[in-house]
C-alpha cells in the first residue's frame, strides 16, 4: 500500500487525520505507561520476537474483510465500500509493519515477496548460510524455508506450506486454531 497523503486521508475517511505532533505525543505517553520506570531498551527486548502483534494485526485485517468489507451494506455503498476496502489495505500494511517490529533485524535485509496458495512469504539471503531463508505467515502461525535458487525457493515454499497445512488438518483445526468442518479434514 501507497502511503497516502492528509488530503486524500480526509477524502476518504473526513477529519478524522491527526497531524503526527499529536500522534507522537499520545505514543510518548503510552510508552510512559508501558515502561513504567524500566529502561525503554529492555522492555523493547522483551517484545521485540513477541508475534501476539502480528496475530492481533492478522486478526484485524481478517476481522475486517469478513465482517465489514465483505457486508451487504457495505457492498451497497460504493463510498462505504470504498472506505473500508482501503482501510483493509491499510490494516493489512500495518500487519507488514508488525512484522518489522516483531522480527527487528530483518528490516535491513532485502526483502522479496513470493506467493503460495494465496500464502506471501519475505525471502532474505543468509550469508553465513550462502542460501536463501524464506519466512511465511499462515494464520497465527510462520513457516521457515531456503532454497539456494528461484526454483529450490519455489518448492520448499510449497513443501513448507504443504505439511504445515496438513499438520492443522491433522489436528483438525485451521490456521487460525479453529475447529475444521468435517469435509475440510483432508490433506492438501
Amino acid at each position: 500500500m501507497s502511503e497516502i497523503s492528509k488530503v486524500e486521508f480526509e477524502k476518504l475517511f473526513g477529519s478524522h487525520y491527526e497531524p503526527s505532533e499529536e500522534v507522537e505525543k499520545s505514543r510518548q505517553e503510552a510508552l510512559a505507561e508501558l515502561t513504567e520506570g524500566e529502561e525503554e531498551r529492555v522492555v523493547c527486548a522483551r517484545f521485540s520476537r513477541d508475534t501476539e502483534l502480528m496475530d492481533h494485526a492478522n486478526m484485524m485485517v481478517e476481522l475486517w474483510d469478513k465482517y465489514v468489507l465483505n457486508h451487504p451494506a457495505t457492498i451497497l455503498s460504493k463510498d462505504a465500500y470504498e472506505r473500508a476496502y482501503h482501510i483493509t489495505d491499510i490494516l493489512a500494511d500495518f500487519y507488514q509493519t508488525a512484522g518489522m517490529v516483531c522480527w527487528p533485524d530483518n528490516n535491513d535485509q532485502l526483502s522479496v515477496e513470493v506467493n503460495d496458495r494465496g500464502y506471501g512469504a519475505s525471502i532474505e539471503f543468509d550469508t553465513k548460510e550462502n542460501c536463501f531463508v524464506g519466512r511465511c505467515f499462515i494464520g497465527t502461525g510462520m513457516v521457515e524455508f531456503r532454497g539456494t535458487d528461484v526454483d529450490g525457493l519455489k518448492q520448499s515454499m510449497g513443501e513448507a506450506v504443504t505439511s504445515h497445512l496438513n499438520s492443522l488438518k491433522e489436528k483438525g483445526i485451521d490456521e487460525y486454531g479453529e475447529p475444521l468442518e468435517d469435509e475440510e479434514v483432508k490433506p492438501v
